[in-house]
């Protein structure tokens, strides 16, 4: 059996967890990479929405994970923005 979304995103997120740890970030860092890496997976849905429109309706049950991609977003386009 395939893993759902939700595992997909959890494990996305540990990996940047680790990565962060592994690379010696300040918190500030690995926050950073947890967001990044869970928003990875809503990213890739997200495009496939994009040519597929009928997976559109199928996107209610994610609304949490929808946040996280979004506020990954906004945190590293402010960051860009304000370096």
């Amino acid at each position: 059996m395939p893993p759902s979304f939700q595992q997909v995103t959890v494990g996305c997120a540990i990996l940047g967890v680790v990565i962060a740890v592994w690379r010696k970030l300040p918190l500030e860092g690995i926050v950073a990479k947890l967001l990044a890496a869970s928003a990875l997976p809503t990213g890739i849905l997200l495009l496939g929405c994009a040519f597929h429109t009928d997976w559109i309706s199928k996107l209610s049950d994610l609304g949490i994970y929808l946040l996280a991609a979004g506020v990954a977003l906004l945190y590293v386009s402010l960051k860009e923005l304000w370096k």
